[in-house]
């Protein structure tokens, strides 16, 4: 598995929601530190590289709530200005259920998309799945998305077997070191 010359990053509903101790379920998302430590390398990496970033962020009820203290991309993430870094909105796990997502994408002339973020079974899951269905090229960085337990499976059950049904689906799986593996060759 390889990149293409022109990926784009796209971080997906990584709020502020995710990380508190009194967050969505009740407590931060499974390895919360590691999925903020990859998703600041990986956007180091697409930053120093001068490749397109956009952010999405869900819109819902409770600490998703817009306004709400939960509801912005987390502060460690150093979310750049609008026009560099856009934050898409949206109220559904698919976050090209927002139109403008797929038009900035092709805008930027991004020929890949590399998706991380959460929530693995609800919006990693459908915007892998919607953007499949648009065409993308699409890559799921494999330790880099996450979720919760949910009674019959834990959090890290749950990405191993939806890692399985992205590739199942049609996209690609690589790990954090592979992607940086990867940019950093095209940089050479």
């Amino acid at each position: 598995m390889t990149l293409s010359q022109r990926p784009a990053l796209l971080v997906v509903d990584l709020q502020v929601a995710f990380f508190e101790l009194d967050g969505a379920e009740g407590g931060p998302i499974a390895n919360a530190g590691a999925l903020l430590g990859n998703t600041q390398t990986l956007l180091a990496a697409f930053r120093r590289a001068k490749l397109p970033v956009a952010f999405v962020r869900h819109d819902g009820d409770g600490g998703f709530a817009p306004q709400s203290a939960g509801w912005p991309v987390a502060p460690e993430l150093a979310q750049r200005g609008e026009a560099e870094e856009p934050t898409f909105a949206k109220s559904e796990p698919d976050a090209f259920s927002n139109p403008r997502l797929h038009a900035w994408l092709t805008e930027a002339r991004a020929a890949q998309l590399v998706v991380v973020g959460a929530q693995t079974d609800f919006c990693i899951d459908g915007t892998t799945r919607g953007a499949l269905k648009l065409g993308w090229d699409v890559v799921v960085v494999a330790d880099t998305h996450s979720t919760y337990d949910n009674g019959a499976a834990t959090a890290s059950e749950l990405v191993a077997k939806y890692n399985a049904l992205f590739v199942e689906a049609g996209a690609s799986v690589m790990d954090m070191e592979s992607v940086l593996d990867a940019l950093y060759k095209q940089q050479q």
